[in-house]
């Protein structure tokens, strides 16, 4: 039987190994079909790559110890994302969406294989450093939104609303 040539690069448990020892920042990245986790700094090139390999596909992009949610696509475009998150990303990003740059090589690391690693490395520490915590996350929405507040033509100064309570 002849073995099915995948699209995608896979780490092997000893590579991730090696990953992992250079101290990387990694995400879980969700399809709506797998789960796979990526490297933060890839971000961008598998948003691209994912859609142009398997047709429009929105993805959900989590940090990977705390489980927040980063950013979501709508295809290979932006949806929603976390103001920091779309700094880092954005630039690269406009680029591989409009093909002035190739999606550059990157690796995935499936769920079977995290849990392998888990089992290899009982004792091993488990602690991942997230791109930014849920405290961060959560402060530069609000940043964010007060900013937008301020760009409308709103204030935070008493008695600059429109109602007269």
């Amino acid at each position: 039987m002849k073995k099915k040539k995948t699209n995608f690069d896979f780490y092997t448990v000893d590579e991730f190994i090696d990953v992992w020892n250079d101290e990387k920042r990694f995400v879980f990245i969700d399809t709506g079909i797998d789960e796979v986790v990526g490297l933060y700094e890839d971000i961008p090139d598998i948003i691209v790559d994912l859609n142009l390999k398997l047709g429009s596909t929105d993805l959900s992009i989590y940090g990977f110890e705390s489980g927040a949610k980063l950013l979501n696509t709508l295809g290979m475009f932006l949806d929603k994302c976390h103001p920091g998150v779309r700094e880092d990303i954005i630039d690269r990003l406009v680029k591989l969406q409009t093909f002035e740059i190739k999606p550059k090589k990157y690796k995935l690391l499936t769920e079977e294989t995290l849990h392998d690693f888990y089992e290899y490395s009982e004792g091993y520490p488990t602690s991942f450093d997230d791109p930014y915590t849920d405290e961060e996350l959560n402060l530069m929405e609000k940043e964010y939104l007060a900013k937008q507040y301020i760009d409308d033509g709103y204030s935070f100064e008493e008695g600059d609303g429109d109602d007269d309570r």
